[in-house]
């Protein structure tokens, strides 16, 4: 799945590596880093914060087979 206000600095980087600017391409891994730890960070915080369900009979069978 693509987050879109990371489809920027992917570009970035794709547009720095085909350039050979190593100054552009670091820009964009730090702000990539960035936005993928913050992500990760705001989905823990929810998934702490969000009951859950218990699983239903789909669920289970599919992990007992």
């Amino acid at each position: 799945m693509l987050i879109a206000p990371l489809l920027g600095p992917n570009v970035a980087m794709a547009f720095g590596s085909t350039l050979g600017d190593r100054e552009l391409v670091s820009r964009a891994v730090v702000t990539n880093a960035a936005g993928v730890g913050l992500s990760v960070i705001c989905a823990a915080c929810v998934s702490f914060v969000l009951p859950v369900d218990s699983p239903s009979v789909e669920l289970m069978a599919t992990i007992l087979c």
